[in-house]
């Protein structure tokens, strides 16, 4: 997944400690990503990243799309 950051993004001694594609509806989203970066001191970065797809009438739907997946990680 090249359009998560890496994790030098964050800083030294950052590391990806898990990463996995997601599931999304395609006529909505050309790709999806989620990680976890563990930093100093135990610190934690969770990374969702959601690529639409470039038909304009699709913005609205992956806002709502994007709300309940992230609503999933609660």
């Amino acid at each position: 997944m090249a359009f998560r950051p890496k994790t030098s993004a964050f800083g030294e001694g950052w590391t990806q400690t898990d990463a996995a594609g997601l599931e999304v509806p395609s006529d909505i989203f050309r790709e999806g990503s989620r990680g976890v970066c563990g930093g100093q001191n135990g610190v934690r970065v969770s990374l969702i990243v959601l690529l639409t797809t470039d038909s304009r009438s699709v913005v609205r739907q992956s806002w709502e799309e994007s709300t309940e997946i992230l609503d999933s990680y609660r």
